[in-house]
């Protein structure tokens, strides 16, 4: 039983056990919060201007986790894709008209890992027509075609 001087101290312990309880729980609140926050891919999509662009397409994918996301610009051109497993991410943006730059033009890939923020810029792209033809002017079906970039925008050479 608690008497005299162990009865007074009583209130005491109890307050410093809450103390420490409610610490303890802030504590563990804050780690997930950091979890959850590396576990996100975030960004911005722009247009050649570096103005934002609101309701773009953007498409996350990784090999490595068959996962595969698709999620739509906010009105500022944000995005944020979240509960990413552990893996790099190619990200896509998709507008009309618009072809998307690369960060990195020797490196293709351009790939990502959760708790990157990243900065997508889109510029105008052009339309192709034709016809493709024999060397009698037939026309040919069923054939692929490709067109590939050999200046950059600004009108130089590609680096690469």
């Amino acid at each position: 039983m608690l008497r005299g001087k162990h009865l007074q101290l009583w209130p005491f312990v109890t307050l410093v056990m809450i103390l420490g309880a409610t610490m303890t729980l802030q504590a563990q609140q804050g780690n997930k919060t950091v979890n959850e926050r590396g576990r996100e891919i975030s960004g911005i999509v722009v247009n050649d201007s570096g103005q934002p662009m609101p309701g773009i397409a953007v498409f996350i994918g990784s090999s490595g986790s068959q996962q595969s996301i698709n999620t739509t610009t906010a009105a500022d051109g944000s995005f944020k894709i979240v509960g990413l497993e552990q893996a790099f991410y190619a990200v896509s943006a998709y507008a009309p008209t618009y072809v998307r730059m690369l960060r990195n033009p020797t490196d293709p890939t351009n790939y990502y890992a959760p708790g990157d923020s990243i900065r997508l810029k889109l510029v105008k792209g052009a339309v192709l027509t034709g016809t493709v033809t024999t060397s009698s002017d037939e026309p040919v079906i069923g054939v692929t075609v490709r067109a590939f970039l050999i200046r950059e925008p600004d009108g130089q050479a590609l680096r690469f």
